[in-house]
């Protein structure tokens, strides 16, 4: 088996789908990262200096491991000149996309006014910086383009919006592989980023989940995440008083700023991202109603091997990740009336439904890490 060593900025016991990813795909090996909260034998928490982390650090760890190929789960914190030193050795190095932080210092392609950004240039990230200033909101873009050069004077951040991109794709250019989860999103991100770099779409794996749940007279709902607004929460909250059928339960599993009492919403709190078996065992039916085009969306392709009905965003990737699954429902984008109708129609006719489903089948770890390395190392397997 090929050794590697894996970067994450943040390895969490809660850190939702990309920790969790992580901490599967690295069959016990080393696990750097600059923030954690695990214990967990593998991981080596490393310090930053002056916003990266510290190459000294990361370098003696890569010596003494001496790994094949090194895996970055994030740009975060690094640099090219890091990057550079790694190759030196002999060592590959790899990008897997979870996110679009290559393209978004935000991750999800949404400015602050909750829209999608039309092109992550460098006037469109300040604006978005300049927006987190109440000042700024009201002006339009021609007065915000006047002011820049003064306010670029002193205020630091918005000389690094100016080069961000400049700097990523200079770590970009020193990769030997990108791996994205879908067409969708290397599409999107390949617009922004060097297009001579040697990339593959590989589909995520997924291990086995077990849901053991009878079919009840009427199906529940869930919505697993957090109440920021790019989950899209903000449109279950803007529907669930408006139930034909007010005995409809949503089961909110995760971390939410303030509790809204109502019969239809149940808190469940958090949960071990690999204790899927007590929250899954409450629910037929996941709500992922993401207003941003997520990479993968870990949680669907678990809800879709334990044979859950999914309604999701058409903005999302689920319908290339799942592919013809029959459980699939897709809804219009943002659109809250959209995401009603079809809860709606699934309870209504849940009588006469399928439940559970048949689960699909996704690649182990051991065949996506594989897929990984042919490709590496130069092979032709085809893409997903």
């Amino acid at each position: 088996m090929i050794k590697c060593i894996h970067y994450i900025d943040k390895y969490m016991s809660n850190g939702g789908g990309m920790s969790l990813f992580v901490g599967d795909i690295a069959i016990d090996e080393i696990i750097i990262t600059v923030e954690t909260n695990r214990m967990d034998v593998r991981v080596k928490k490393i310090t930053l200096e002056k916003n990266f982390i510290k190459k000294d650090e990361f370098l003696s760890i890569i010596k003494l491991e001496n790994p094949e190929v090194v895996i970055l789960h994030t740009l975060k914190y690094l640099n090219k000149n890091l990057i550079k030193e790694i190759r030196k050795e002999n060592h590959k190095v790899i990008l897997i996309v979870h996110d679009y932080y290559p393209i978004c210092e935000k991750n999800v392609l949404l400015n602050n006014r909750k829209q999608i950004c039309s092109g992550p240039y460098e006037k469109n990230c300040i604006y978005c910086y300049y927006d987190k200033f109440k000042i700024f909101i009201p002006l339009d873009r021609n007065i915000r383009n006047l002011l820049h050069p003064f306010y670029s004077l002193f205020l630091r951040k918005v000389r690094w919006y100016e080069t961000r991109l400049e700097h990523n794709n200079a770590i970009i250019s020193e990769l030997d592989l990108i791996v994205f989860p879908t067409h969708k999103v290397k599409t999107i991100m390949s617009r922004f980023i060097d297009p001579s770099i040697k990339s593959a779409v590989i589909r995520h794996f997924q291990r086995v989940c077990i849901s053991r749940r009878e079919k009840p007279e009427k199906c529940e709902f869930a919505f697993i995440g957090h109440d920021s607004y790019h989950k899209g929460f903000e449109l279950i909250k803007k529907i669930y008083k408006d139930f034909k059928f007010g005995n409809m339960k949503i089961h909110l599993f995760g971390e939410f700023k303030s509790i809204i009492r109502s019969q239809n919403l149940l808190y469940e709190g958090t949960f071990e991202n690999k204790n899927l078996s007590s929250p899954f065992s409450k629910f037929d039916v996941l709500l992922f109603p993401s207003i941003w085009p997520e990479t993968s969306g870990r949680v669907i392709t678990e809800a879709a091997s334990c044979g859950k009905y999914i309604i999701a965003s058409n903005i999302t990737s689920a319908k290339e990740i799942l592919g013809e699954y029959e459980g699939l429902i897709l809804v219009e984008n943002n659109e809250p009336i959209s995401l009603r109708m079809a809860m709606e129609k699934i309870y209504s006719e849940w009588d006469k439904k399928k439940y559970p489903l048949l689960p699909v089948k996704f690649k182990s770890v051991i065949e996506y890490r594989e897929k990984i390395f042919n490709i590496l190392g130069g092979k032709n397997v085809g893409e997903n």
